[in-house]
């Protein structure tokens, strides 16, 4: 709940096992006020009746955000749903997340990971 401040976070009804129907949207909401700890992470499947909504949805800090629009079209009557992600999850959009994740996954390739290994652990820090 610390962190839904940098992302968009939904507020719905779970209607089945990890599926929502979203019934709010907010794109970083100001701390202490997000409905949920649900953040929406990219990954959207979207109809030709809400792209009009795209443009309806006011810019944040000069950039257009899927979330408002989202929460302009539940409005107006279109439902949206989510599907809630288990697993490991890396905030590419910082350096030190990015990272974090890039490391995960080198350790766990089976052409690289042994080598990887080795070579963090000869570093002389």
């Amino acid at each position: 709940m610390e962190e839904t401040h940098k992302y968009g976070v939904i507020e719905g009804v779970e209607v089945a096992p990890r599926v929502w129907k979203i019934t709010r949207a907010v794109e970083k909401p100001a701390p202490g006020t997000a409905p949920t700890n649900l953040a929406t992470l990219t990954k959207f499947v979207l109809t030709p009746d809400f792209l009009p909504y795209l443009s309806k949805a006011k810019p944040l800090n000069g950039e257009y955000y899927i979330p408002p629009a989202m929460d302009l079209y539940i409005k107006n009557g279109g439902a949206f749903y989510g599907y809630e992600v288990k697993g490991e999850w890396f905030d590419c959009g910082n350096k030190l997340g990015y990272m974090k994740g890039a490391v995960h996954y080198a350790l766990r390739h089976p052409e690289i990971g042994k080598a990887f290994k080795e070579y963090l652990k000869s570093l002389d820090m």
